[in-house]
């Protein structure tokens, strides 16, 4: 099997980014687990742990919103197309 027909895809900068913050994420959660650590820093670290939370949530709802939108308007618009070429062709006879 050659893979030599595949091209390389450029980076996607949002992948990108989330990947690397949930990577960050976790590593915050590795060092706050370390007792010397925790005690030397742990309020930064608290506070870099629900820095992260806050984000995912609310970034995760932004996105479900916006897609839910999108879906409302991929269903909405063509059904408001069909339904007025019905009323119209009813209306003529």
């Amino acid at each position: 099997m050659s893979f030599s027909g595949l091209r390389r895809r450029p980076a996607r900068p949002l992948t990108s980014c989330s990947s690397l913050s949930i990577v960050f994420s976790v590593f915050t959660v590795m060092l706050d687990s370390v007792r010397e650590i925790h005690q030397a820093y742990g309020s930064l670290l608290y506070g870099v742990e629900w820095f992260f939370t806050i984000l995912f949530s609310v970034l995760g709802e932004v996105l479900a919103a916006v897609i839910m939108i999108i879906g409302y308007a991929i269903i909405a618009v063509p059904t408001g197309i069909v339904s007025v070429e019905f009323s119209l062709a009813v209306k003529k006879g």
